[in-house]
């Protein structure tokens, strides 16, 4: 909110996100699996397209292109992702900005007491 004041533009600290997922999961972790913390619709295994659109309450200020990979790592608790992606931004003229993200992800859960 601040920054909008500075700037004067008016928009009241206001931020909009939408996207759209693109996804073929083979594989998901099962709530038997994990206990209570899955729901039957968390990938275990899977890749897909996400494209995502943000900015400020009157324009758009980022579009978001990713393609991501998700596979077990070791045994079903934890995982890897890897998510090339191309970024445009109105602040940079709208000129691609590239990255890779490699990421791990764990499933922790205790035993369900009885």
């Amino acid at each position: 909110m601040e920054d909008d004041r500075e700037a004067g533009t008016g928009e009241g600290g206001w931020e909009w996100e939408q996207g759209f997922l693109f996804a073929w999961a083979r594989e998901w972790i099962h709530e038997k699996e994990a206990g209570r913390l899955a729901k039957g619709q968390d990938l275990a295994r899977g890749t897909g397209i996400r494209l995502s659109f943000s900015g400020s309450f009157r324009k758009n200020e980022t579009t978001r292109f990713s393609f991501f990979y998700k596979a077990p790592l070791y045994k079903r608790w934890v995982f890897y992702v890897i998510t090339p992606a191309v970024e445009w931004n109105r602040e940079d003229n709208w000129e691609a900005i590239w990255s890779l993200r490699i990421g791990i992800e764990a499933l922790l859960c205790a035993e369900p007491s009885p």
